[in-house]
């Protein structure tokens, strides 16, 4: 119902934290299915926090936190990677800092 609520509005952005901690796994799949559904057809970016690696690896771009502090791939520094690019070609001209905030661009989903 929670999710149902959340999506009614039609919101630019969805905040999704741990969105199938407690489901099983086939309802799981339903959630996360309708989530990006719902996201490519009303061009929205969803942020998602999970624990979950699977589900994690669903997404265009992950930014891992750990002790409350954005953690950089291995070999990347600062001055020429963005942390959060699992995928290069996702990679916006614009980024200068692996901190930095991404205008958001529809049909994006983050974790």
């Amino acid at each position: 119902m929670a999710i149902a609520r959340a999506l009614a509005s039609k919101p630019a952005i969805l905040l999704a934290d741990e969105p199938t901690g407690n489901l099983d796994s086939a309802t799981s799949q339903d959630v996360l299915g309708l989530l990006k559904v719902t996201v490519e057809r009303f061009n929205q970016t969803m942020v998602m926090i999970t624990h979950n690696e699977e589900i994690a690896q669903m997404a265009d771009r992950i930014v891992r936190i750990e002790d409350g502090r954005i953690v950089l791939p291995a070999g990347a520094s600062p001055a020429n990677a963005h942390p959060t690019d699992t995928h290069p070609e996702s990679a916006h001209p614009t980024d200068t800092h692996p901190a930095d905030t991404r205008p958001a661009r529809g049909g994006e989903t983050h974790a």
